[in-house]
């Protein structure tokens, strides 16, 4: 009798779970053509295993017709114990595999404006929670490090701003990390340091703006939140901590992201300055295959990062 039909975990074999996996996929989506899709797995295939599942357990569970399968009245008894089979599986194998140590080497990339500011807090996090995983950093510019990640150079990037042409491109997937906030270096002496009110972002004067180089993500953010225009500008660097030296020397003022003013917690002839509402900010995000086969890795280092970022 089908009432009589009780599973245990002790007599499924991995070829029976595929076997109830691909019942009970044709049955959620009606079709045994579209199950082998969604499965991996050719179509007679896939007839051929329920098939079995079927001889196995002395009953038919599906009733097949040019229009899809339904379930027959043992099939809709075995469904949902087959259901409760699968989740407890999965969550056997995701169990097991968090208790094993993350092992190997993952290649990181890191924007210049982010790198100074958290390499040593995540290389040390990463070394105290997963001390056999090896981190590889390398810090370049957004486009360069979406290009070693088409290239499968890089396994993710900590990354600010990435074009949604390149997104589909390469099928990225971005995880947000944290915003943070852009915020205002002045000389001391400037009359935006010394006034009371927070300054807006249409008070800056775009001949006074310091420039980071093309192809810094950030100095676009700055142009974009401040509604500035790209200009031949005389003030230009390379690196935040440059910008931040022109500013104590009175040669202009620069926009940069708070992570910045944190390892500065004193810069000598420098004001660091909020803007008024809406203050503006960046998103900050860990760039990831869409398909990410590494999900384990990936999500400890997420909430290793969250942890630094929010710290």
């Amino acid at each position: 009798m089908i009432l009589a039909i009780d599973f245990t975990y002790a007599n499924i074999s991995s070829m029976e779970l595929r076997q109830l996996r691909y019942f009970v996929t044709a049955l959620e989506l009606k079709s045994i053509s579209k199950a082998a899709h969604a499965c991996h797995i050719a179509q007679p295939s896939m007839s051929q295993q329920i098939a079995a599942l079927e001889n196995e357990l002395g009953v038919t569970l599906l009733n097949r017709s040019s229009r899809g399968v339904t379930s027959t009245p043992a099939g809709e008894r075995i469904l949902e114990q087959a259901r409760s089979i699968l989740i407890a599986a999965d969550h056997l194998e995701q169990s097991a595999r968090q208790q094993q140590p993350l092992t190997g080497i993952l290649r990181i990339g890191i924007i210049p404006t982010i790198a100074p500011f958290i390499i040593s807090k995540l290389i040390q996090t990463m070394k105290e929670l997963h001390p056999m995983l090896d981190l590889e950093i390398i810090e370049d510019q957004t486009s360069a490090l979406v290009q070693a990640f088409g290239r499968n150079e890089i396994e993710c990037a900590i990354v600010s701003d990435v074009k949604l042409k390149d997104r589909k491109t390469w099928s990225i997937s971005l995880k947000e990390l944290t915003h943070e906030p852009l915020l205002l270096a002045l000389p001391h002496t400037h009359r935006l340091a010394t006034q009371k009110k927070a300054p807006s972002v249409n008070n800056i004067p775009p001949d006074e703006l310091i420039h980071l180089k093309d192809g810094h993500c950030l100095m676009d953010q700055v142009l974009k939140a401040c509604r500035l225009k790209r200009q031949d500008a005389h003030l230009k660097c390379d690196q935040l901590d440059s910008a931040l030296a022109m500013v104590s020397a009175g040669a202009g003022i620069a926009v940069v992201p708070e992570l910045a003013t944190h390892r500065h917690k004193e810069i000598e002839g420098v004001t660091i300055r909020k803007f008024c509402a809406p203050e503006p900010s960046r998103v900050i995000s860990l760039m990831l295959h869409r398909n990410d086969k590494n999900a384990l890795i990936s999500q400890r280092l997420i909430d290793a990062l969250s942890g630094i970022f929010q710290a």
